[in-house]
Parts: structure tokens; C-alpha cells; sequence
């Protein structure tokens, strides 16, 4: 199992990634090489996210470490990044 602190790290970078996407920087680039890289690294950050929010649920509710901010920051990230899927379109 992974730390707490590298799941932190994860959610975050992967939080910032789907911000870059969902404000339409790469729209603005008009280039296609840079947004055929970005769509190859799309569908693992969701993979991403859904096993992110599954480790946070595994760990709050099996090892019980509610008292983890870090785990608890990971768990917000990552459920708010995969309910703004169903609202950005």
C-alpha cells in the first residue's frame, strides 16, 4: 500500500491536471501533438481518481484513520474532480 502522503500527492496532481483540462488551456494551444498527449493522459488519470477515492474509503473505514487530514484531503480531491464529470460538460 502506497502512504498517505503519496496519495495526497497524487490527488493533487491529478486535481491540477483535470483543472488544465477543464478550463480549455489546451483548446487554446491549437496543437496537435500537445492535445494527442494530453488525451493519452486522460482516461489513466480517471482510472486515476476512481482508485484514489477507493483507497481513501478502504482506509477510512478499515483502518480507521479519520484522524488523517491527509487522507481526508485525498478523498475531497478526488470526490470532487469525479462528480465535476457529471456537471462539466
Amino acid at each position: 500500500m502506497f502512504s498517505d502522503k503519496r496519495i495526497l500527492l497524487a490527488a493533487i496532481l491529478s486535481s491540477i491536471y483535470f483543472v488544465i483540462l477543464f478550463t480549455g488551456v489546451p483548446g487554446m494551444l491549437n496543437s496537435n501533438l500537445v492535445n494527442g498527449v494530453l488525451e493519452l493522459f486522460t482516461i489513466p488519470m480517471i482510472v486515476l481518481q476512481g482508485s484514489i477515492l477507493a483507497s481513501v474509503c478502504y482506509r477510512l473505514i478499515r483502518k480507521k484513520s479519520i484522524n488523517s487530514l491527509q487522507t481526508i484531503v485525498s478523498g475531497v480531491l478526488s470526490l470532487g474532480v469525479i462528480l465535476s464529470f457529471f456537471f462539466i460538460s
